[in-house]
């Protein structure tokens, strides 16, 4: 049995806790059902069922995920556990299922009592279905947390037990996004995906569990990191690369699936690489680390040292140079007479958006290599505040709007422009860093 388990089984199922547990549901349970007098003491029971199984599955269980490692954090205990025989693997499944252990157990009987309830219930409900996306969903939020937790204990460990409480939020918008779950009667509509029809409900399960199986091999490579496992950045593009196939089915037939695949492939590139811009760190000795190695030439050491954000902005690049291809054949879908302006803007803003990002990137390295960094995400968010929204709506209402355009050049309405500006934008952004991380930290001489 792996051993993390085995210790969450002796810490989290003590024997008080197996039996008040389903003694006190049962109380709940018994409560509610003989609140009416009409007899339908089952199909009353689901209501109260559902709402523990969200309370004590979704919201408990992901804060003692995400507690799993700041805890260890607190009690000085994880640099102990990091130095274990436990590989990656068993580390992973070992907090994942091990630190709500007992939220599984709990939520496990509320999930049972609610698929018990739910064959009372007048309108049909499909209960493997059901009980398949809240447990997929659950995983979800746990591997989530989990990941995003040991982001924050990489970076700084009072984030971390900030983050933890924040990550709550993260039922709440799954719970946003399964909510169609409630209208029992709208989950036995179809809906296209690709042009094939498939009922609501199966396909959100599947989906979810999908995700999910995305968000435990996330952890997984977290981990990865943690116990020092060298890895090849291909997850995190692959990621941004199957959402992108996945929301893109959903689009209307007519618009086009090579279209919608653009779009949101240069959406959820851009997406991850902001994402990882500011959770996965990116120092001035990491950049160091992978030009020595490219310098060496070990091409594969340099992959293993990469930050995350570039892997992602490169295949937005690639979405942006394919725009105005994909996008030439709009004008007789649409049917707009301004398309010459429209279409412009269409075809090259996403490339604009690419070096956008391309410019971010280069700002946050600019001050990361700086000789004593410090606060660096919270400085580029700062300048990158300044950039896009402070100094253009300033130098607009001054009645410099041509100025304006110089520095948010989306504001001008041209996609040429917009993909012009921005490109010297990001040419002069990467040369300052360059400049500044060449300064303190010098060029790796050939190996």
């Amino acid at each position: 049995m792996n051993p993390e388990l085995r210790r969450y089984a002796w810490l989290e199922m003590g024997t008080h806790r197996r039996v008040a547990a389903p003694a006190v549901l049962l109380l709940v349970f018994a409560l509610f059902a003989s609140g009416g007098d009409d007899g339908s003491w089952r199909e009353r029971l689901y209501g109260p069922a559902s709402v523990l199984t969200f309370v004590i599955l979704f919201l408990w269980g992901t804060h003692q995920a995400a507690e799993s490692v700041t805890e260890e954090v607190r009690e000085r205990t994880w640099d102990l556990q990091r130095l274990s025989a436990l590989g990656p693997w068993e580390m992973t499944l070992g907090k994942l299922l091990g630190a709500p252990m007992f939220a599984w157990y709990a939520g496990g009987l509320c999930l049972a009592t609610m698929a018990f309830a739910a064959t009372a219930l007048p309108a049909r409900v499909s209960v493997g279905w059901t009980v398949l996306a809240t447990v997929a969903g659950a995983v979800f939020v746990h591997a989530t947390a989990l990941a995003a937790s040991l982001q924050a204990v990489h970076r700084e460990s009072r984030a971390s037990r900030r983050l933890g409480v924040a990550l709550l939020l993260l039922p709440v918008l799954l719970l946003m996004w399964v909510g169609p779950f409630i209208d029992r009667g709208g989950m036995a509509k179809s809906l296209s995906w690709y042009g094939m029809r498939f009922e609501r409900l199966p396909f959100l399960a599947v989906s979810i569990v999908a995700f999910a199986a995305w968000a435990v091999f996330g952890a997984y490579r977290s981990f990865c990191r943690e116990l020092q496992v060298r890895t090849r950045p291909w997850a995190w593009p692959a990621f941004a690369l199957w959402l992108a196939a996945w929301s893109s089915g959903l689009a209307p037939p007519d618009i086009g699936f090579g279209r919608a695949f653009t779009v949101a492939g240069l959406l959820a590139c851009l997406g991850a690489t902001y994402v990882a811009l500011f959770t996965d760190p990116t120092t001035a000795m990491k950049v160091r680390r992978v030009v020595a190695a490219w310098s060496r030439g070990d091409r594969r050491r340099a992959l293993e040292e990469l930050p995350l954000w570039p892997t992602s902005l490169a295949p937005a690049f690639a979405f942006a140079l394919a725009a105005p291809a994909v996008f030439g054949g709009v004008q007789e879908w649409l049917d707009i007479p301004e398309w010459k302006a429209i279409g412009d803007f269409t075809a090259r803003a996403p490339l604009a958006l690419a070096f956008a990002a391309a410019r971010d990137g280069a700002i946050l390295v600019f001050f990361a290599s700086a000789a004593k960094p410090r606060r660096v995400e919270g400085a580029t968010i700062l300048y990158l505040a300044l950039l896009w929204w402070v100094i253009p709506g300033l130098l607009a209402v001054a009645g410099l709007a041509s100025v304006a355009q110089l520095v948010n050049p989306f504001l001008s309405g041209s996609g040429t422009t917009a993909a012009v500006v921005m490109g010297a934008q990001s040419i002069l952004a990467g040369g300052l860093a360059f400049s500044r991380w060449r300064r303190h930290y010098g060029v790796p001489a050939r190996g």
